[in-house]
């Protein structure tokens, strides 16, 4: 079957190489239906399971093995989010680029959620991105690119044993890393208003008294849960971290749920928890990541350092106008340094004391005093 999938492939479309030379070419091959008339079989299959060429469908090494792999049909970039912190906002601009092929949906969470027996690799593959494969199997050589941009991979796991970082990094360890940070009492309070709608509540309901409230008893609680382990285990941990970790894994401090849907999870905006973990599996070299706010001073450059810390193809005998594409997106992010005047004073210092030493550690850890959110 895999050999008859070749055959049509070619026999459809000839030689490939032909196609690109430059970003008009490119952007022929933005169009699915282009991409699809040429392989009628696969019309309307992007939401199911098709056959495969052989390159996807290699089997893995097992993550603890040792061993890397790169599946070259698996998404070459994965933003990881977190929520609310302009994913969606980059995501579609990385679709304008003229090498993007725009994936069956977005936010798949096939790490985070269903990698597991009952949904293999392959599966996934074929349900998402049937078009990239299409564009990789016409031409190895093409640069295109897909994302899979699941915010929950920065912060959920699947497994207790395994990390999502280790198992994308099992199965795709050539692809890139892209994550976006916000202040992160703005992405708390963005949090708490969007999510908290899931409450079947309405926003004049998810009021500011609310967030001081649900906030403070979410921070407290975690508090509690980190003294409590130490109490427990008596084990000499570097700064409690490994306790630390195990508790913000904790459904009620970073999974969205009818318990804790409208408490704004501000333990997933103590970034310094989650990115340790992406930092110590990934290559630095392969972990693209920036602040949303500095999108707002100058969105050209933003982009422009974006895509080249992403390795995506430039195309300069094009006028630049690829560029101006993709900035010319409007900016979905609505208001900004929200935290400083949509929420109380107090609630803006308690949020303030608990950051604090996670953006200290953030900004050592990155080697960049940005993250510490001084200049917003």
């Amino acid at each position: 079957m895999n050999n008859f999938f070749a055959l049509l492939v070619f026999a459809a479309v000839g030689t490939a190489a032909a196609l690109y030379h430059s970003a008009a070419d490119v952007w022929r091959l933005h169009d699915t239906s282009y991409i699809r008339s040429k392989l009628p079989f696969l019309q309307g299959s992007s939401n199911k399971s098709v056959a495969l060429p052989s390159l996807c469908l290699q089997e893995s090494q097992h993550v603890l093995s040792g061993h890397l792999y790169h599946n070259p049909c698996l998404p070459s970039i994965y933003m990881i989010g977190p929520q609310k912190t302009g994913t969606t906002d980059m995501f579609m601009r990385l679709m304008r680029h003229p090498d993007a092929v725009e994936p069956a949906r977005k936010e798949p969470h096939y790490w985070s959620r269903y990698a597991n027996d009952t949904f293999r690799v392959h599966r996934y593959i074929s349900k998402f991105y049937v078009d990239y494969v299409v564009r990789r199997t016409l031409d190895p050589a093409d640069h295109a690119f897909t994302v899979d941009a699941s915010a929950t991979y920065f912060y959920a796991n699947r497994y207790m044993d395994i990390s999502t970082a280790q198992l994308i990094y099992a199965h795709s360890s050539q692809s890139r890393i892209l994550v976006l940070l916000r202040n992160p009492i703005d992405r708390t309070r963005s949090d708490f208003f969007f999510f908290g709608e899931t409450c079947n509540r309405t926003r004049a309901a998810l009021d500011l008294t609310t967030f001081d409230v649900n906030v403070r008893r979410t921070v407290e609680s975690f508090g509690r849960c980190i003294t409590d382990k130490r109490l427990r285990f008596h084990e000499d941990v570097e700064e409690g971290r490994a306790f630390e970790l195990d508790c913000a894994l904790q459904p009620e401090f970073s999974q969205r749920g009818r318990s804790n849907c409208d408490n704004g999870r501000p333990v997933v905006s103590a970034y310094a928890i989650w990115l340790q973990e992406w930092l110590r599996v990934w290559p630095r070299a392969q972990l693209a990541i920036f602040r949303l706010e500095d999108y707002d001073t100058d969105p050209t450059r933003f982009m422009s350092t974006v895509l080249t810390a992403l390795n995506l193809r430039r195309f300069e005998n094009d006028s630049g106008l690829y560029m101006e594409n993709i900035v010319a997106q409007s900016h979905k992010r609505v208001g900004r340094n929200v935290s400083h005047r949509g929420i109380f004073k107090s609630t803006f210092a308690f949020l303030t004391d608990f950051f604090q030493p996670y953006n200290e550690r953030l900004a050592r850890m990155l080697g960049d005093d940005r993250y510490l959110w001084n200049d917003i």
